[in-house]
């Protein structure tokens, strides 16, 4: 048994063999070497340990806290790659898996049995998927004359299903179904800078 396995209910994939790589990383942190790690899923939590049987988990999170998956290629022959996003107690973590296509159908065959319906939805959407950033960016506010404040800048990072801010704390997370009116407006008091 891996530890962390508390629930003691049988998982429903498991991958341990050496071909199995993953990485996790934050939005806009460095990207990491690919691990050897072991991979389960379960009913109540996905998670990544190292090879050892009593190592603790290198990473992990509850299905509620999946946020999206998706390939950021077409599946083919050979090696594929699988992205999660997971909004944990840690953070934003971004989880990369690499897999043959055989062994990646089904670990997306167990995903799409513990996930929310939306993100079995937006993992059947069309690619390419969008991962962009972090940019800074200043949030800004119009007051009733028409006068833009602009506050401290912050950092964005643009995911498929979601907008980040993550300078605040704790980061802020915007479904993309909710942003609406997207537009370039020039300032009027520095027309030279850039835009809001």
């Amino acid at each position: 048994r891996l530890k962390g396995d508390w629930d003691g209910a049988p998982p429903l994939l498991c991958f341990t063999h050496p071909q199995f790589r993953a990485r996790v990383l934050s939005p806009g942190g460095a990207i990491p070497r690919w691990e050897k790690l072991a991979l389960r899923v379960a009913a109540g939590r996905l998670s990544l340990h190292r090879r050892q049987p009593t190592a603790p988990e290198r990473f992990g999170c509850a299905p509620t806290e999946l946020r999206w998956f998706g390939r950021p290629r077409k599946y083919s022959p050979g090696a594929n790659e699988l992205w999660l996003h997971a909004e944990t107690a840690a953070g934003w973590q971004i989880v990369h898996i690499r897999l043959s296509q055989t062994d990646m159908r089904a670990l997306v065959r167990a995903l799409k049995q513990v996930a929310a319906p939306e993100l079995v939805a937006a993992y059947r959407r069309r690619r390419p998927y969008i991962h962009y950033g972090p940019v800074a960016a200043r949030p800004a506010a119009q007051d009733i004359h028409g006068a833009w404040t602009l506050d401290a800048p912050v950092r964005l990072y643009l995911m498929p299903r979601f907008l980040v801010v993550l300078d605040a704390a704790p980061p802020r997370a915007l479904p993309l179904e909710q942003v609406q009116q997207i537009g370039a407006l020039r300032r009027l008091d520095a027309p030279a800078d850039d835009g809001l």
